[in-house]
């Protein structure tokens, strides 16, 4: 019993932090917002992908240190943490709800993906060591919803962070 209240009160820190990264990132990223990775596209979702430097958020800081990542962006149906696999750390197997559609990144970490209206989940594939996404208090795991003539601008950032306008 006291493993499991350990670690939910570890939980609670880790989602705490998170929670602060988030708004810092979404702050940042509304101040910042670049449409250029959408290209012709005009209904979907449209970013780009960061990897987090290994340097902790210092205290008053708004901005997090974050380099472009050229990675796989994959959609799925809607997922939640039930039907996901863990590995190590932060990774996944392959979901196992069907695959929507994928999309490389640039050298600067863009993407574009043009998707008809609805709900889906997004994934990053990091080579070998599986994949990664965000999961919310509900259990979903990345879930956006995109309107009819919606361009979504959805930034990801590995290390289990990310950011929805």
């Amino acid at each position: 019993m006291r493993f499991y209240s350990l670690f939910f009160a570890l939980s609670l820190m880790v989602s705490a932090n998170l929670r602060a990264q988030v708004e810092a990132i979404a702050t940042e990223k509304v101040a910042n917002a670049d449409l250029s990775c959408s290209g012709a596209i005009t209904q979907g979702v449209t970013g780009s992908v960061f990897e987090k430097l290994a340097q902790p958020m210092k205290v008053g800081k708004t901005t997090m240190d974050k380099t472009p990542l050229e990675t796989l962006v994959v959609v799925f149906e809607p997922t939640t943490a039930k039907q996901l696999v863990a590995k190590e750390s932060f990774y996944f197997e392959e979901p196992t709800t069907p695959q929507v559609t994928q999309v490389a990144t640039s050298q600067t970490g863009c993407f574009a993906i043009s998707l008809p209206a609805g709900q889906y989940s997004v994934f990053i594939k990091n080579g070998e060591k599986g994949w990664r996404t965000q999961i919310d208090a509900q259990g979903n795991c990345a879930l956006i919803s995109i309107q009819e003539g919606q361009l979504l601008l959805f930034d990801l950032l590995l290390g289990g962070v990310m950011a929805q306008d």
